[in-house]
């Protein structure tokens, strides 16, 4: 089952929507799984846990969704839905264009594991890099006066190693959508025959299905069914185990002919459910709206913090207006976003109230468009 007709010979191209939605089909699953993971989260704890690893879940079910349409389909599993399959890049005239086994293994890797690596690098990058240009330098500033003291190697080398990502981040991430557009807009003018660069680097481009595809891969589908099932006939093998042996094979031929379908029911039934619960919340929400409560009484300042200045609009802290205002959620008071960042990364504390505090805890404060 596919999501668009099949036909063509082996020289039809794909559309450019049709390859760029092949691309997209693999992160709207995930957004719908880990949506579908927090709502059941909510009645079922344990499910938390599977949403702290959300990108090795995704990796390890890719890998075998995406492995076992390669070796039957000679596409990855969000291709193959779209009715299309890889072929060789350059082939000689006359020979076959089937992708071997060699760059199988390489397109796995990289549909599986550059993905991977480039989600945890992303999140690596919003985490130590989410303070913005002043934290940055302030934060530089701080991990110049921890080198000067006892630190050990690693903790050195670490340190190093964070803020060498943290600046070459932003460019290699440029780097990397700059070459995916040039090879989209060569593939949409009909320049180039990949639309990816790793697709062009691994040997390959994308090429419709044609019904000798079909047939050739029915064929050795059923070739390999049939020889599974012949050695389960062998002579000196238990009858009892060999019937066994056969329901298995039979059961895991029908799970695999009807997953792919069972897969897109599941998707489409989802985003039914989805929009028919988000609509129905929202009828059964506008008439009950509830006033918002009143705020809670703020918290007095501690003995020993800096207390608060007799102009409402000044930083508790240098005692001027408020340039870049910045608040701290721990405590509810307003500070110079300067001021109030070097401070809770020496002391940890709020300068009022003397609670603990931490950098997610700084809030930029913004006026209202």
């Amino acid at each position: 089952m596919a999501f668009v007709h099949v036909g063509g010979d082996q020289s039809s191209d794909p559309t450019y929507f049709e390859v760029v939605a092949s691309d997209r089909l693999v992160p709207s699953l995930k957004s719908a799984v880990v949506y579908a993971l927090s709502v059941l989260s909510q009645r079922h704890s344990w499910l938390h846990r599977l949403l702290d690893y959300e990108d090795e879940l995704l990796a390890l079910v890719m890998f075998a969704v995406d492995w076992h349409s390669l070796s039957s389909t000679d596409a990855t599993f969000a291709e193959s839905l779209y009715g299309m399959r890889r072929r060789q890049l350059a082939s000689a005239s006359g020979a076959s264009d089937v992708i071997n086994s060699q760059q199988k293994q390489l397109a796995l890797a990289a549909e599986v594991v550059l993905p991977y690596l480039r989600s945890k690098a992303e999140r690596l990058y919003r985490l130590h890099a989410n303070q913005g240009l002043l934290g940055l330098a302030v934060g530089r500033a701080a991990q110049q006066q921890q080198l000067s003291g006892e630190v050990t190697w690693q903790q050195r080398l670490r340190v190093h190693a964070v803020r060498s990502f943290v600046a070459a981040y932003p460019y290699l991430h440029a780097a990397m959508e700059g070459s995916t557009l040039a090879w989209h807009m060569a593939y949409l003018l009909g320049k180039g025959p990949a639309h990816r660069p790793v697709l062009h680097v691994l040997g390959m481009k994308l090429a419709r299905v044609s019904a000798h595809d079909l047939m050739r891969q029915d064929r050795a589908k059923q070739a390999a069914r049939a020889a599974a099932l012949q050695a389960t006939y062998a002579p000196g093998r238990h009858a009892a185990f060999g019937a066994v042996q056969r329901g298995a094979l039979r059961g895991l031929a029908l799970v695999s002919d009807h997953s792919r379908s069972a897969l897109i029911l599941g998707v489409f039934g989802f985003k039914a459910l989805e929009w028919w619960f988000t609509s129905a919340e929202g009828r059964l929400a506008a008439g009950k709206a509830v006033p918002p409560p009143p705020p809670p009484p703020p918290i007095p300042p501690a003995r020993g913090g800096t207390g608060l200045p007799a102009d409402p609009c000044a930083c508790p802290l240098c005692r001027r207006p408020c340039t870049s205002p910045a608040q701290l959620s721990v405590s509810g008071y307003v500070f110079c976003y300067q001021c109030v960042f070097p401070h809770v990364m020496q002391h940890g504390v709020c300068p009022v109230t003397l609670l603990p505090a931490t950098l997610d805890h700084v809030r930029r404060l913004y006026d209202a468009a």
